[in-house]
């Protein structure tokens, strides 16, 4: 069970291949509005760039004393925003479902933190944001959390934006 007490979607083989198949096809078989999303998915690319060393700063303030390394705690996977964005960016799919390790760690985690790219990884990896990090924010100087918030919520919006454009599209 995930952490909203939902199933994590898409572990089986099989029901992997078949989303990436559906995604694939479904974005195929789209005309001019697929010039559209990948515009939208470029600023989400963007957006997540901006963030990538803003996050790792705090990160090297706050992860390496944690007792509590939120990749050892949640539970996360690839939602259908995440792999559209991914395939609409012209970044490669998953080839799996996020796992864990038998320690229950997530199977990306190495010990200098996560080995995928912050635009590959499931979008909660980047928009939780602990409680040691939101004190460490508030402690320094030039409000570094009001960009990071305000991009997280650029980010949500644009995620969105980008399935409902989505649907609409394929209708």
């Amino acid at each position: 069970m995930g952490a909203t007490g939902k199933c994590i979607p898409w572990q089986d083989k099989e029901e992997w291949s078949r989303v990436v198949v559906s995604i694939t096809t479904a974005v195929g078989g789209l005309d001019w509005e697929v010039e559209d999303l990948r515009v939208t998915a470029r600023q989400i690319e963007a957006w997540y760039t901006e963030l990538d060393g803003l996050l790792n700063d705090l990160g090297a303030i706050t992860c390496c004393d944690c007792t509590t390394v939120c990749c050892t705690m949640a539970t996360v996977w690839y939602d259908l925003k995440d792999l559209l964005f991914l395939h609409l960016a012209d970044n490669q799919l998953p080839k799996q479902q996020i796992t864990k390790n038998a320690d229950h760690t997530c199977v990306h985690l190495t010990s200098h933190g996560c080995c995928l790219n912050r635009c590959e990884r499931p979008f909660i990896c980047t928009w939780y944001i602990c409680p040691a990090q939101k004190n460490a924010l508030k402690r320094q100087k030039n409000d570094p959390g009001k960009e990071i918030f305000d991009l997280i919520a650029q980010l949500k919006t644009a995620r969105k934006e980008l399935k409902n454009r989505f649907a609409d599209a394929f209708g």
